[in-house]
Parts: C-alpha cells; structure tokens; sequence
C-alpha cells in the first residue's frame, strides 16, 4: 500500500486535477503574491478561506491530516511568539507568568497587535503551504515532468533528479513509520520520554536503519539507471507532453483578474488619501 502524505500524487477529478500544471502553477503564484502582500488578519482570512476549499476540494486533506498536528503547533507558535516580541501600541492581553511568581514574575505579555500579527503571519503561512499542497499533490510524476521540460525548459536529468527526490519524500516517510511500529513492538516509546531526549537522543534507534535504508534504495536506483546508460548522450522528455486547454485558458483568466481586483482593491483607499 502507498503511502499518503505530504507530497504523494492524490489521484481525482476534482477541477485542479483536470487544468494544466502551467495554469496551477499560475494560481500558486498567484496565492504567494496575495499573501505575501498583506499582512493583516482581515485580507489574508479570504485567501486562506479560498485555499482550504481548494485543498478539500481537491482531496488532500485525506492525504496530510496525519501532519495537521505539526501545522498546528506550528501555528501556534507563531502566534505566541508574535504575541510576546511584537507588543506594538496595544494594550496587554494576557501574561503568562503571573505577577505574583518571584524574580520573573509579570513577564511574557501577549498584546492584542502582537496576536494580530501572529495570526496573519499564520494565516500566511496557510496559504502558501496548502497551495502549494494543492498545486503538486494534483499533478502527476508525468505532468511533472512535462511541465518541467516543456514549459520551464530544465534539462531532463535535472527534470528527473527533482521528480524522483520529490516522490522519494513519500517513500522515506513510510520507512520512517514502518521502523518506528517494529521499534514500538519492542517496547520503544519515544512519547514516554521528556521532550529533551525526545529531541536529542529519543530517535535515534529510527533514524539510524532510516538512512541506511535511505541509502541502499539510492544505490539500488543509481545502479537501475546506468544499467539503462542513463547520461550517456542527451536525452529528452518522450512521455506525454501536456497540452493548454479551453479550461486552462479560462481558469488562469480568472485566477489573474481575482488576484488583480483583490491586489486593487487595497490601493483604493490609497489613491483617495492623495486627493
């Protein structure tokens, strides 16, 4: 059985499956540049709404809610920190240490323009890494490469290196939790532990066989290559070459115009300060 996670190829028919990887990569882009734009909670919470139905829609979420616990701390703290080192002319919302507490007491004040920021900054974060989520868990290894080829213009070998190192994400993935299940049944419990060992020594019983499997599989690969005299002369891309459709034309028209309309939309109140 594959494994789902991060990066792998999620089969579907949803709308991102069917355009072209040219057009989904148009509206990545066209996400970073929203996003990286505005830093306030109230522009960025639209993008962030439009690209979670977006990852929904297009099924991934099946595919990466093992990895929503990570997102989700790291979320968090990004908030907190924003919260304490971003104070700004807000009053103080919380203090986690109280001041009753001795020598340290009464610092790490969270203010409400720190938490502002904090979540607009995670908000960002959101929307960049779940539509880039969208645009490569949508498109094949073969369109891919077809992109890469046709549109970018790499060499193949580069093409392929970068094809071949983005589904091997997957793979190293599952050797990480096929390992750490055998190491469980033997009665290793890295949760157990405190999170200094947790992050120092605690995994080291699965990285280690990790690598070297990691390793084995490369030379196994490497040596499936030349046996086929790959490098030996140029070679180009023979697969299936993606083609622009009706769809494609009409779902970057739209992609452009939204982003151009909602990137306006901001510079209004701009222009009438100036008059």
């Amino acid at each position: 059985m594959s494994y789902g996670g991060l990066f792998s190829y999620v089969p579907g028919t949803s709308l991102f499956h069917r355009v072209a990887p040219l057009a989904k990569c148009i509206w990545v882009l066209c996400v970073w540049t929203v996003s990286i734009a505005f830093s306030d909670v109230y522009r960025l919470t639209p993008v962030v709404l439009i690209v979670l139905t977006a990852a929904l829609y297009s099924g991934i979420f099946r595919e990466v809610r093992s990895q929503l616990i990570g997102i989700l701390a790291t979320i968090t703290l990004l908030i907190l920190v924003q919260g304490l080192y971003n104070p700004g002319p807000s009053d103080v919302v919380l203090t986690l240490i109280p001041k009753q507490v001795p020598l340290i007491g009464g610092t790490g004040n969270l203010t409400s323009h720190g938490l502002l920021f904090g979540a607009a900054m995670s908000e960002r974060f959101i929307a960049i890494l779940f539509s880039s989520l969208v645009g490569i868990m949508t498109t094949s290894e073969e369109d891919i490469t077809s992109f890469l080829s046709d549109v970018v213009r790499l060499p193949y070998t580069y093409v392929l290196i970068a094809v071949m190192a983005l589904r091997f994400i997957p793979t190293i993935a599952e050797e990480f939790n096929s390992i750490l299940d055998a190491q469980r049944a033997r009665a290793f419990e890295p949760e157990s532990m405190n999170i200094v060992k947790r992050l120092t020594t605690a995994y080291v019983p699965v990285m280690i066989p990790l690598a070297t499997g990691a390793i084995l599989k490369a030379e196994e690969v490497a040596i499936s290559m030349q046996v086929r005299a790959f490098g030996q002369g140029k070679r180009t891309y023979r697969g299936r070459h993606a083609k622009m459709h009706l769809l494609d034309y009409a779902f970057i028209s739209v992609t452009i115009a939204l982003t151009a309309i909602y990137l306006g939309s901001a510079l209004i109140p701009s222009w009438h300060s100036i008059f």
